[in-house]
């Protein structure tokens, strides 16, 4: 995380007013102009670190914690007059290396990834991480997500319990055949970071779940190990027994009761939480409500994709009246209420001919005109394509069921050829598996 030493700012303007040396010798004189770009503080070596970019390079000073002259706490006022604020730089040097000139600058960004993890700190905004999610030292097999929640990654360690917000960019090879993928950090504040450090890490196996393109990415709910927060690993072979013990304790948890059983934050979310993040107060305001709260506010975070949609649709699937809501939420017209009911349907443990009903109903009454908007497909496509998933999920696989997707196929004819390959890959799922009871 930043640092901040008075009056001083990362990434603004300053003007030197008094000359001074540093420990190592660097005079800078009174009236010289830079951009101050990080501020540290290594207590254990007690010294304080100022990195100051001048001419294009960015130039580590080094003053005593303890010293009684020169910059230093409390004594910033006298030495640097505090400018506007200035976008970040690229180059940053690693703690005591000399000045960044002709080395090479992805070495140097590689030592100030190091330097910052073992101070658990986040990484500087202009690094690029390339393929490596987390700003720190320790080997990448330590990396983890946090929960998915947010429009931007946020990886943790969980070795030396660094956290990163990033922005993940790439190309996955499809059409050039050259796959690569790169991170690049996204500074956040202090607090805020503090907030997502105390968020369970995840491990998602992609590989786990069912095959369903053409069908959205975003409807498949992949196998997923929940970390706590807190869990440390100094080795390899200590992360592996700890995920191995995780992967017999949550072998027969749902993912709403492995996520509370992670402890997610118990503190209310900082004040200034920006939008890309905003994913992860859904998530904890529903973690705070109850099977009895407000069913409007319940149907809102329920919705398929809203962040909350796992916990909101748990608690209302525990209601007394939750069939009546799972009825009213798959026959309203209302995008919210319709989403709603079927990541409801998703995990619904009651009456599986009743819900095979229902969702069979919803099917039917999902309109096949051709979409004024997207050629070669039909007005209800996704709407059916999200049915088709939770039919999916449940093997609902009756002869009834079986015989509505079928018919629902022909009835398509030419009309939506992806919606038909969504339904092939959903029967065939479903042939392949056991009959199961009425």
């Amino acid at each position: 995380m930043g640092c901040v030493i008075d009056h001083l700012r990362a990434d603004h303007e300053v003007r030197v007013l008094r000359d001074f040396v540093d420990q190592r010798k660097i005079r800078v004189r009174a009236g010289e102009q830079g951009v101050l770009r990080r501020m540290d503080v290594d207590f254990g070596q007690n010294e304080i670190y100022l990195d100051l970019e001048r001419q294009g390079t960015v130039q580590r000073l080094v003053f005593g914690l303890s010293s009684k002259e020169g910059p230093g706490s409390g004594r910033m006022r006298e030495f640097f007059e505090l400018g506007q604020f200035v976008s970040e730089s690229r180059t940053i040097p690693a703690k005591g290396a000399d000045p960044v000139g002709t080395r090479d600058r992805h070495s140097a960004d590689q030592s100030q990834r190091s330097a910052d993890a073992s101070r658990g700190e986040a990484p500087r905004p202009a690094v690029c991480l390339d393929g490596v999610a987390v700003a720190c030292g320790c080997d990448p097999l330590f990396h983890r997500s946090l929960i998915p929640t947010g429009h931007i990654c946020v990886h943790a360690c969980l070795r030396c319990g660094t956290v990163t917000c990033a922005e993940r960019v790439g190309d996955d090879g499809r059409y050039t055949g050259e796959a690569f993928i790169a991170y690049r950090p996204v500074q956040v504040p202090e607090p805020i970071l503090r907030w997502l450090a105390l968020w369970p890490r995840v491990n998602i196996d992609h590989a786990g779940a069912p095959s369903r393109w053409p069908m959205s990415a975003d409807l498949v709910r992949y196998p997923t190990l929940y970390y706590p927060a807190d869990l440390r690993c100094e080795t390899i072979e200590a992360l592996s027994t700890a995920e191995a013990r995780l992967t017999r304790e949550q072998a027969t948890l749902s993912r709403t009761e492995a996520i509370r059983k992670a402890k997610c934050p118990s503190i209310r979310p900082p004040a200034g939480m920006p939008p890309m993040l905003q994913g992860f107060v859904a998530l904890w305001e529903a973690l705070q409500l109850s099977k009895d709260s407000d069913v409007t506010t319940l149907i809102y975070l329920a919705q398929l994709r809203s962040p909350a949609s796992v916990i909101a649709a748990d608690l209302l699937i525990r209601r007394a009246d939750a069939f009546q809501i799972l009825k009213q939420a798959l026959d309203s017209s209302d995008a919210t209420w319709n989403s709603a009911g079927i990541a409801m349907a998703r995990d619904f443990r009651g009456d599986r001919a009743r819900l095979a009903e229902l969702l069979l109903t919803a099917i039917n009454q999902a309109s096949l005109d051709p979409s004024p908007e997207l050629p070669g497909r039909v007005v209800g496509w996704s709407r059916l394509e999200s049915l088709l998933v939770a039919v999916g999920d449940l093997r609902l696989n009756s002869p009834e069921v079986i015989r509505g997707l079928t018919g629902l196929r022909h009835r398509l004819s030419r009309s939506d050829d992806t919606l038909r390959t969504a339904i092939d890959v959903i029967l065939h799922e479903l042939n392949s598996s056991p009959v199961s009871p009425s």
